[in-house]
């Protein structure tokens, strides 16, 4: 049960950051607390670069190549933690079905703020999106992740 509240944490955390950061703004990032935690944060965060790959890519066709390019260089440069991330998961769900419909609930809330992204300004919403998809790609594969969340990479670093 700690691990569902966990993951609704984790949606609730992106649905505050999402239309905050396409206007700009900065706010603090949630960290793990504990190795279930990271490993459920890992997989939310590779399940929405997934689901914000396609709905850029469909939005920004001309920004598609970029943004995969972007998203396989942070799957590269974190390969070994994603890779535990998903072996636990993988064990997690099994044990606890309604994990994985808290993923179909990320991807819901996901397209969600791409709607209020759209509808906020909807003469540049082009450029708004842009702004979002832009900077989202461009941080995982920077690696400032690594910065924003230390604790969930310590974890899943010391996993067995």
């Amino acid at each position: 049960m700690q691990f569902i509240r966990m993951v609704t944490l984790v949606v609730l955390v992106t649905a505050a950051q999402i239309p905050a950061q396409a206007v700009a703004q900065t706010l603090g990032y949630s960290d793990a607390d504990n190795p279930s935690q990271a490993v459920g944060m890992m997989k939310t965060n590779v399940f929405s670069a997934q689901v914000l790959l396609r709905e850029c890519s469909a939005r920004l066709p001309d920004q598609a190549v970029e943004m995969a390019g972007q998203l396989k260089r942070w799957q590269t440069a974190e390969a070994h933690d994603i890779e535990r991330a998903e072996h636990y998961w993988a064990e997690m769900a099994e044990k606890q079905p309604a994990l994985r419909e808290q993923l179909m609930q990320t991807e819901a809330y996901l397209k969600g703020n791409f709607t209020l992204i759209e509808k906020t300004n909807p003469r540049n919403k082009v450029y708004a999106v842009s702004i979002f998809c832009h900077q989202h790609f461009a941080d995982l594969a920077s690696g400032i992740w690594r910065k924003r969340t230390p604790r969930l990479y310590q974890l899943l670093d010391q996993a067995p």
